[in-house]
């Protein structure tokens, strides 16, 4: 299962959107000075910061799984916590190895 910052990038935007939200706001609810990290995430330029992730899922009203993967994944509550420290450290790993 692969993570791609395009992919990431145009699951925020179609969430974002069907908000009805702008890039300034969302730019906004997460403190950023302008729209243009926004754009960089949206376009792929940029891989959205993983402090940044679980704010968006909130504001997006999604999950990071979503965002990251594209679909909701299953997990037993006993391994949620484990599960969250690995699917962290496996998207960190694929983004500092792009």
């Amino acid at each position: 299962m692969g993570v791609s910052s395009k992919d990431i990038g145009l699951r925020i935007k179609e969430l974002r959107r069907q908000k009805n939200m702008t890039q300034i706001q969302l730019a906004e609810k997460l403190c950023y000075a302008t729209e243009r990290q926004i754009q960089r995430i949206e376009n792929g330029e940029n891989l959205c910061p993983t402090d940044r992730l679980a704010e968006l899922a909130v504001i997006l009203d999604t999950t990071t799984d979503y965002l990251l993967f594209g679909k909701e994944l299953k997990i037993s509550s006993k391994t949620m916590e484990t599960s969250m420290y690995k699917r962290v450290f496996i998207v960190m790993i694929v983004i500092y190895s792009e």
